[in-house]
């Protein structure tokens, strides 16, 4: 008789290699996605154009020793490698964008390598397919913004800190490439104030804790050294008006200051939750339920401190340490600048996912199958609801479109929220700077654009390019109106934006005739209704706002 049976030693081995394999398809597929996005070539949005000017605008000397234009401030390491990049190959966006995915693809196959060391049986898979397919990851890795170097430079630190407690790195190497680290990621200076407190207080697994203490302080030493450093560069470099422009605009990012409205609204668990949630830009995860979410990664940390709490403090406390500088308003707590914590709490659900399939696997596979399955579906959900690319603000179809249709002699009026874009592509697309005028930022002024806009009465044929126009002050609805009411709209496109966030923005053109007579005299800027706030003097921002920086062509 032929035994069907499989030896134990032999059937750990086959499940081994077949997590192996599981392990390799996922990164290959999340990486698949990457180059993807990658390879989209989307319109620059606002923020990667005002941190683009400034690195194109100086001297890699320059670029590290002053302070950048439009409030921009990133880690000296990531603008240095940046600055390479354009000055290898030219100012386009495949260049500006290189960097940001080599981040991105180490970032993957670092995680997929941290989550084999922290989670057992099905952890590591669940972890990894999370990782793989979230969409910030994704879409940061495709951004000229630092974001996905600071997802990188965590997941490197964290699987430095798990080396040190398991004696599986030389302190000598640990000490070198972490302080390297902290030069290309703003919050790595949290991150390693954390990990080290993390290692000093649960240094392992060793029963010679003194002295396992005693090898962690020169590595950390050095750590916090290379952090003060490029904390004090940074700062050293960013001035008092730009501090205080990254105060007010990220004002509603730190903790309540009122305690009641602190408990009230459970504010830690609210900002973990909002991480799952379609966030503010494309930093959010999308995920339906994100408030489960988030309690399966507080959970899946209790799960870890129960069964090692090693591993449990490296995880947690970068979080706690987010979460204890948002409250005393030293850091905020909000959509991109948060992105660096998900990868500790995706290991965080996979191990909750591991947790309750290993309870259940004894009564019945099915049930353990599905509870593996049952969390993971709806976080693939979003890519498979909104497929790649993602974009906001897509300005290059849009100026493509008028490029075609622009005839010579045509006005061209640019809202000044679509100026750092304009500015940057319009030569592209063969429009002189000479050929548009670019508005003034006038918040909570709108006849201000009004005003503008009459400058081109009597014109046959104006275009008028936005984007980046929030919907809470109706700019963009009073522009429109207004012209709507004194002139023919004759032509236009709108590209609406593709993505998870709920504040992503179209770019549109619009042709009109202000040439009739008769609708030319049935308003003016001074006596149109406004839907928007009307609060001159106060202008809303907009001396701090970031594309407001642009000289303006009226006067």
């Amino acid at each position: 008789m032929v035994s069907w049976d499989v030896p134990s030693a032999e059937a750990g081995a086959r499940t081994r290699g077949g997590m192996a394999t599981a392990l390799v398809l996922v990164t290959v597929a999340g990486a698949a996605l990457r180059l993807w996005q990658y390879g989209a070539n989307v319109s620059m949005w606002v923020d990667e154009l005002a941190l683009v000017r400034g690195i194109l605008a100086v001297d890699p000397r320059e670029l590290l020793t002053t302070q950048l234009l439009h409030n921009q401030v990133a880690p000296k390491g990531f603008l240095l490698v940046e600055k390479l990049a354009v000055s290898a190959t030219g100012p386009n966006e495949y260049a500006l964008r290189l960097f940001p995915l080599i981040f991105s693809l180490i970032a993957l196959v670092a995680f997929v390598r941290l989550s084999t060391r922290l989670l057992e049986g099905a952890g590591p898979l669940a972890a990894s397919i999370l990782f793989a397919a979230a969409p910030p990851l994704v879409a940061s890795g495709a951004l000229a913004k630092q974001y996905s170097a600071d997802v990188c430079v965590a997941v490197l630190l964290w699987q430095l800190a798990y080396k040190l407690s398991t004696r599986t790195v030389k302190p000598r190497r640990a000490a070198l490439f972490g302080s390297l680290l902290v030069w290309f990621s703003s919050p790595a200076a949290l991150m390693m104030a954390a990990l080290g407190a993390a290692l000093l207080t649960w240094p392992g697994s060793d029963s010679n804790v003194k002295a396992r203490r005693r090898a962690l302080v020169p590595v950390l030493a050095c750590w916090w050294a290379s952090s003060l450093a490029a904390t004090a560069a940074t700062f050293a470099t960013t001035t008092h008006a730009t501090r205080d422009y990254m105060q007010w605009f990220w004002a509603g990012s730190f903790a309540p200051l009122s305690p009641a409205v602190f408990l009230k609204t459970l504010w830690p668990l609210e900002r973990v939750s909002s991480m799952f949630g379609p966030g503010q830009t494309f930093a959010g995860m999308g995920y339906p339920a994100p408030t489960a979410y988030a309690a399966l990664a507080l959970m899946g940390l209790a799960v870890l401190w129960l069964r090692d709490k090693s591993k449990a403090a490296l995880l947690t406390a970068p979080l706690l340490f987010t979460l204890a500088a948002a409250v005393f308003r030293q850091y905020p707590f909000n959509d991109r600048l948060v992105l660096f914590l998900l990868p500790g709490l995706l290991l965080a659900i996979a191990a909750t996912v591991e947790y309750v399939r290993s309870l259940l696997w004894s009564r019945s596979r099915a049930l353990s199958t599905l509870a593996v399955v049952l969390p993971l579906v709806p976080a693939l959900y979003p890519l498979a609801a909104t497929p790649l690319p993602h974009y906001t603000e897509p300005i290059k179809p849009v100026m493509d479109y008028v490029r075609e249709r622009r005839r010579p002699g045509d006005g061209v009026y640019v809202y000044y929220g679509a100026a750092l874009a304009v500015t940057f592509y319009a030569e592209r697309y063969g429009i002189g700077r000479d050929e548009y005028a670019v508005g003034g930022c006038h918040r909570g002024d709108g006849r201000l654009y009004l005003r503008e806009l009459d400058t081109f009465r009597g014109r046959p044929r104006v275009w008028v390019l936005l984007t980046h126009a929030g919907p809470a002050l109706k700019e963009r609805e009073d522009i429109l109106a207004y012209l709507d009411t004194i002139g023919v709209r004759r032509d236009g496109l709108v590209v609406e934006p593709r993505g998870i966030g709920r504040n992503l923005l179209p770019a549109e053109a619009h042709l009109y005739d202000l040439s009739d007579g008769e609708k030319l005299d049935d308003a003016d800027a001074d006596t149109f209704p406004l839907k928007g706030p009307h609060a001159p003097g106060q202008r809303l921002g907009c001396g701090e706002a970031t594309q407001a920086s642009l000289p303006t062509d009226f006067r």
